[in-house]
């Protein structure tokens, strides 16, 4: 019988920790094309940033922005949600240099993920 009341009280204290730990483990960022911190020869022809969990297709709550190291933008239009994917297609540009890339994306359980990133645009080698 103690060893029962014992086992109940342990269940009540540790049960809402579990679920409070659940409650507080939001989407995050898993991957990013172009990396952070990479080194590119050549801009690529979009962004694009997966994460943990999908995404809420909501606009203006989702945005990809690029920012050359002029401090212009060369995201060409609204980014767009499929699935865990936030993408968004770039203007050309050969301005070398580092592209800092901001994002803000609506997760599944409708909390905003923010961040931002930085990648270098760098001349080919010469042959």
């Amino acid at each position: 019988m103690k060893l029962r009341a014992l086992a109940l009280a342990i269940t009540i204290a540790v049960l809402p920790q579990l679920s409070f730990s659940a409650a507080q483990a939001h989407s995050q960022l898993t991957s990013a094309n172009p990396k952070q911190k990479s080194v590119v020869t050549v801009l690529p022809k979009k962004v694009v940033l997966q994460f943990n969990e999908d995404l809420i297709n909501l606009e203006p709550g989702n945005q990809l922005r690029v920012i050359d190291p002029k401090g212009k933008a060369v995201h060409n239009g609204t980014a767009t949600v499929f699935g865990n994917q936030l993408s968004v297609a770039l203007r050309t540009s050969k301005v070398l240099g580092k592209y800092r890339v901001s994002y803000r994306a609506i997760s599944a359980d409708g909390h905003p993920i923010t961040g931002n990133y930085e990648f270098t645009l760098r001349a080919k080698p010469k042959k």
